[in-house]
């Protein structure tokens, strides 16, 4: 691996990452709604009997959180001293998913402290945008990470 290694002290507020792309087919989605949230606007089951948003299955919003988690890990995560996550402040889903999106994401960090409890880690606020081709927002996520500080 011959990328940055990311350390908490390299994560300062208004850096930004924008991931590479990702496609999401009506298999993923069907996929993913049976084994996580099998509702029949996400499966394709033909018993699903309210008002449509798409003339074929949207993602779940658990979907859509993992995609956007996915290109987080594949941009930052992987290549850093993350440690682990107390939890996200916050998370939307402004707009379905659908078979044939093209996902990207953009990453910035917002909010960067020293953690006393544990001095060699270092705590992140990250604010991530996932958006698709047509640039309409499919997710907003705040999580908030421990980083590994630099040896």
């Amino acid at each position: 691996m011959n990328e940055k290694i990311f350390y908490f002290e390299d994560l300062k507020p208004g850096l930004r990452f924008v991931s590479d792309i990702l496609e999401i087919t009506r298999d993923d989605i069907v996929d993913f709604a049976r084994k996580f949230d099998p509702q029949a606007f996400h499966t394709g089951d033909s018993q699903h009997i309210g008002p449509q948003i798409s003339g074929d299955v949207i993602a779940s919003g658990w979907h859509i959180s993992s995609v956007c988690m996915k290109l987080l890990v594949d941009t930052l995560l992987i290549r850093s001293s993350c440690v682990c996550s107390p939890g996200v402040d916050l998370l939307k889903w402004p707009s379905p998913m659908i078979a044939g999106d093209v996902m990207k994401a953009e990453i910035t960090i917002i909010e960067t402290k020293i953690t006393v409890s544990k001095p060699d880690w270092g705590l992140v606020k990250v604010h991530v945008e996932m958006t698709n081709q047509d640039e309409k927002i499919l997710c907003i996520m705040e999580p908030v990470i421990f980083f590994g500080r630099r040896p």
